[in-house]
């Protein structure tokens, strides 16, 4: 947790020329958020898409399936776009048909946080086996994971 940013700020440094999109939740994005700030200050252009369902996600789904019920996974989360307004970045609400935010927020040539609102993440059987990108798919859907693959692939 907290890798996604200074992953994806790395990433864009050894291929400067490739789009770089980081994506998290918002239990990551509470561990390395500011982050985005050393992007602004070394002008590393970047995506971030923060997944915000008001979750530490991953210990919650560990804490129902070992108790069957969770505790102190709860997120009190920021206003995104005045967070992002404050660090001198681009902001965007992705909601109803996501793509266009996404294409434009990719497209930027600075540092742009995407955020994606979702209900309490329904546990489907990946998830349950513990894998992240089987959690990614439970929780984000097919639909919206091929959202973010399109627009990526058109940016290229």
């Amino acid at each position: 947790m907290g890798f996604a940013i200074p992953a994806a700020m790395a990433a864009k440094l050894a291929a400067p020329r490739r789009k770089v999109v980081a994506l998290l939740g918002d239990a990551g994005f509470a561990m390395a958020g500011l982050e985005l700030l050393t992007a602004v200050r070394e002008k590393i252009p970047l995506t971030a898409i923060v997944f915000a369902d008001g979750f530490d996600g991953l210990i919650r789904l560990k804490q129902l399936q070992e108790y069957g019920r969770a505790f102190g996974t709860d997120l009190a989360n920021p206003d995104f776009g005045a967070l992002a307004g404050s660090l001198g970045i681009g902001y965007a609400l992705a909601k109803g048909n996501p793509e266009p935010a996404l294409a434009a927020a990719i497209a930027s040539n600075g540092v742009t946080l995407v955020e994606v609102r979702l209900s309490i993440p329904t546990i489907g059987p990946r998830a349950r086996e513990g894998a992240a990108t089987g959690a990614a798919e439970s929780v984000l859907g097919e639909e919206m994971l091929a959202t973010i693959r399109r627009t990526i692939r058109k940016l290229r």
